[in-house]
């Protein structure tokens, strides 16, 4: 088996770098935190309205659902299969 390419010079390389303004990912919400609780933070230049709804949808990834239907209305929605009671027991 043969394997060609359209350059005859074996030596050209050329280092890969961010365009200005992309070095970070997450641009300005770029965060270094790699503890495991890192994706519990929310993200500094949210407006407060923004913070609120972050919360809200934190505390439903962490929180412990229940088989559906359950007495409790607010919590529950579990299928009949799941591998877990919460969000965050495996999407960490």
């Amino acid at each position: 088996m043969f394997f060609s390419s359209c350059h005859t010079d074996e030596n050209i390389y050329v280092a890969l770098a961010a365009e200005q303004g992309e070095e970070f990912s997450g641009g300005e919400n770029t965060s270094f935190n790699f503890s495991p609780g890192a994706f519990g933070f929310a993200a500094p230049n949210l407006s407060f309205d923004e913070r609120i709804t972050f919360g809200v949808g934190n505390s439903f990834f962490n929180q412990n659902w229940v088989t559906a239907p359950a007495s409790k209305n607010a919590r529950d929605g579990l299928g009949p299969l799941f591998n877990a009671r919460n969000c965050s027991a495996c999407h960490f």
